[in-house]
């Protein structure tokens, strides 16, 4: 019977990317995908800053940047009877804000923007393969069983007609919405279930150049009597999706939408029958709310829709998986290579699932509040607030975990509406953005941070980053140290480490290889290395593994 470490249960984009960071954390990863290659089909475009952030980590926001170019001048919606009807001269209605883009500027080295998920996974996919994951499509998981060592996953290829078993330490569930390992381990759902209409999904080629111009929008609600419609960019060039409501109480159904009959749909809806459109692909889906009652069972871990399935208003749903899987890798490979105790793996389900239940809360809440949504101005603050709607980037990176994975973490974040009162160095949330200077180049915290503990203090604190190397020497942790000032390893050219990060000039803070403040102090001590290897052993769950060993 052939051994992983980790098995990963489908290969949409965030199951490449729980194999990607499980593989740079080195732990041998094995992928398998019922379908025989990845999907043509865009499906979500929003990248969020946090995601772009974890693509910078995995090395491939170059890759990314490039495939999502065309679409960097993309912002805003048009309403149109037909594209061809669109008033140039009147711009789309603006959803994203030059104020909100600064305020992202400050809070992160990383905004990578819209970029169609068809672009991501063969980015992702190569960077896995290149990490040494293994990948395999055309293989579907039938059964499991697991026991305390670990799961016994029967597989079945599907060219070959071929079984085999594989067994793996653990196994993690990205196999989508309607996941096979959640309906095998019967762990129910739960939330508000199918919202709104029924939606048909039609990805076209067709050289659009002369009819969208200069207008630059991320949607276009076209309704005439004929047609209607959002027509969404998938390049700019000549891919693009329409997306066609319908209603079952009119006993319509995806098979009244052939080919041929989505083909008139869109000329109708481009109003302009000189324009040559070749239909790709036709795919039926409908906004859904729910979220998995648990996210472990066992050895197993659910991760992206398999553990939830978030409403498109926002362009949370996606983001929310990536986040998933960056937050388990690091606490599996730990766990794998004996430097944490299994409990470290219990504060995956303990931090993502509040996550996702309150993200998917907020998608529901933009649904129906729709206006609110696309007018970001600080103007609506009140009225967001009122019905309970954070502002776009305190869901995007203002969420705090509260688990034993965080020492001392505040109750509840000081604000729904300002992102940088949240991210100010407190136990519990990612790192604050602050450009530093290192051998002469700059640097973000954020990136300083990534991938591994990191110890920031300032050059009048060097008795916690001493303490650090020691306790890393110890307990064979990686921990790397950033001592920041004239006289460290890091310049701050601006002096905001110290305010920004709420150290002050003695005081330390540690980050987890999620870039997730774990432990902050604002003083200095007499004895850092042993407060340090404390912090640590509570952290990772390391009196367990001690007990075990």
């Amino acid at each position: 019977m052939r051994e992983v470490e980790v098995l990963v249960v489908g290969a949409g984009t965030v199951g490449l990317m729980a194999a990607l960071f499980l593989a740079r954390h080195g732990v041998r990863t094995a992928v398998v995908e019922r379908h025989p290659g990845l999907s043509r089909h865009p499906r979500a475009f929003a990248v969020n800053g946090r995601s772009a952030e974890l693509f910078r980590e995995a090395e491939v926001e170059s890759a990314l940047v490039e495939a999502s170019s065309r679409l960097s001048r993309n912002q805003g919606v048009l309403e149109v009877e037909t594209l061809a009807s669109a008033d140039h001269s009147a711009p789309a209605r603006v959803g994203v804000t030059p104020d909100l883009r600064t305020e992202a500027d400050r809070i992160s080295p990383a905004l990578l923007g819209a970029c169609p998920q068809d672009l991501i996974d063969p980015v992702l996919l190569s960077a896995a393969r290149d990490q040494g994951a293994t990948v395999h499509f055309g293989v579907e998981l039938r059964s499991l069983r697991q026991d305390e060592s670990g799961v016994v996953a029967e597989l079945h290829d599907r060219s070959a007609d071929e079984r085999e078993e594989i067994r793996a330490e653990y196994l993690v569930a990205a196999d989508g919405a309607a996941s096979t390992v959640r309906t095998l381990l019967e762990i129910p759902t739960a939330g508000p279930g199918e919202l709104g209409g029924h939606m048909i999904n039609v990805l076209f080629r067709a050289d659009l150049t002369e009819l969208v111009g200069d207008l630059g929008f991320a949607m276009c609600k076209i309704d005439n009597p004929v047609s209607s419609g959002i027509l969404i960019p998938v390049d700019n060039v000549d891919r693009w999706i329409f997306h066609i409501p319908y209603s079952t109480r009119d006993r319509v159904t995806p098979a009244d939408f052939p080919h041929d009959r989505c083909r008139e749909l869109v000329v109708a809806a481009l109003g302009s029958s000189d324009v040559e459109v070749e239909i790709l692909g036709v795919l039926p889906w409908q906004s859904t709310a729910r979220t998995a009652t648990r996210f472990t069972e066992g050895r197993v871990h659910l991760v992206g829709d398999a553990a939830h399935v978030v409403p498109p208003t926002g362009g949370f749903g996606l983001n929310t998986g990536l986040a998933d899987a960056h937050n388990l890798a690091w606490k599996l490979a730990a766990v794998l290579q004996h430097r944490a105790g299994p409990a470290l793996l219990d504060t995956y389900e303990t931090e993502r699932l509040p996550i996702a239940r309150s993200t998917l809360d907020q998608a529901v809440l933009r649904g129906h509040y729709r206006e609110l949504h696309w007018d970001v101005s600080p103007a609506r603050a009140e009225d967001r607030a009122a019905v309970g709607m954070e502002a776009l980037l305190v869901t995007t990176f203002g969420y705090q975990y509260n688990s034993t994975a965080v020492l001392d973490p505040r109750p509840t974040p000081p604000s729904t509406e300002h992102v940088e009162q949240i991210l100010d160095g407190s136990p519990g949330t990612r790192v604050p953005h602050v450009r530093l200077r290192r051998n002469g180049r700059e640097i973000s915290t954020v990136d300083l941070s990534a991938g591994t503990f990191t110890l920031f203090a300032s050059s009048e604190a060097t008795s916690w980053s001493a303490a650090a190397k020691a306790v890393a020497t110890e307990t064979d942790i990686p921990i790397q140290t950033c001592v920041i000032g004239p006289t460290g390893d890091t310049e701050d050219p601006a002096n905001t480490w110290p305010t920004t990060s709420g150290t002050g000039s003695h005081g330390a803070l540690l980050t987890r290889p999620d870039g997730f403040v774990a432990w902050r102090t604002t003083t200095s001590s007499p004895a850092p290395e042993h407060i340090l290897r404390e912090v640590i052993d509570h952290l990772l769950d390391r009196r367990a593994l001690a007990a075990v060993t």
